[in-house]
C-alpha cells in the first residue's frame, strides 16, 4: 500500500474513534441488540471510563454487539444513534417501530418519533449508523429513566438501551 493510501487509512481509524468517543462523551445510555428479551437486564453492563469513554460487558449468547445504540436525552428529545456493524440490514417501519423508556419506579412509557416519516429511514445498512429523534414525556425527568428500548419488527428485533454507569 503506498503512503497516501496508509495516511488516508489512518485518517478514517482516527476520524472512526473520535466519533465513537464522541457518542460515549454525550450519551447517558448504550445498548445492543438482545437475543433474549427476558434477560435484557442481565445481558450487558456498561461504565463511563475516566476520559469519558464507555467500556461495555456483555453475556455471550443474550446480545448481538454488532448492533448497538447510543441514546441522548436533551430537554425533550431523545436521539438515539443506531450503528449496524453487522453482515445483515436492520429493517425499519415508521408505522409499526416503538420506542419506550422504563423510569425507576417501573413505569412504562411508548415514545412518539419526532424524526419525520419522510426522513424515517427503511433500513440500517451494515456498517452504517442512522438518528432517531423520539420525543420525552415533559413528566419524566432525565435522572428517572431507567432504560431505553427499541422495538422492530414486532418483537424480533430489540435494542435495549441502559443507563450508563458512572
Amino acid at each position: 500500500m503506498d503512503k497516501r493510501k496508509w495516511i488516508m487509512l489512518l485518517v478514517g481509524i482516527i476520524f472512526l474513534t473520535v466519533c465513537i468517543v464522541g457518542f460515549a462523551k454525550q450519551s447517558q445510555f448504550f445498548g445492543m441488540q438482545i437475543l433474549n428479551i427476558n434477560k435484557a437486564k442481565i445481558a450487558f453492563t456498561a461504565t463511563r471510563n475516566a476520559d469519558g469513554g464507555v467500556s461495555y460487558t456483555y453475556t455471550e449468547g443474550l446480545v448481538n454487539d454488532s448492533i448497538h445504540a447510543w441514546g441522548t436525552v436533551d430537554g425533550n428529545i431523545i436521539t438515539f444513534t443506531i450503528i449496524n456493524e453487522s453482515k445483515m440490514p436492520i429493517k425499519m417501519n415508521y408505522l409499526i417501530d416503538e420506542y419506550g423508556l422504563v423510569t425507576k419506579d417501573g413505569s412504562i412509557y411508548e415514545l412518539e418519533i419526532k424524526t419525520s416519516i419522510t426522513d424515517y429511514p427503511e433500513r440500517i445498512n451494515p456498517k452504517e449508523k442512522k438518528w432517531i429523534n423520539i420525543i420525552k414525556p415533559d413528566i419524566v425527568d432525565l435522572n428517572d429513566i431507567d432504560f431505553l428500548a427499541i422495538d422492530y419488527e414486532f418483537d424480533k428485533f430489540v435494542i435495549f438501551l441502559k443507563r450508563i454507569e458512572e
